[in-house]
């Protein structure tokens, strides 16, 4: 999805599921978007390099997800 320390290509719209983001290598979750909701978007505008790691989850009505 958008590699850690690299410059997103594009801002991502998550159509359905989930997207938990922490910090690098952390596994506590500062933040989980859902549907609606986009990512990627200050590293691929400012063309900064990623310092975050997404994890996709699944809500429990989806069984999927879906980013654009």
């Amino acid at each position: 999805m958008l590699p850690l320390d690299e410059v997103s290509e594009a801002i991502y719209f998550i159509h359905e599921g989930l997207v938990e983001v922490s910090y690098k290598h952390s596994d506590y979750a500062l933040v989980q978007f859902e549907e609606g909701s986009y990512i990627g978007d200050t590293s691929y505008i400012y063309k900064i390099f990623n310092q975050y790691t997404y994890r996709t989850k699944y809500s429990a009505e989806e069984k999927s997800l879906t980013i654009y």
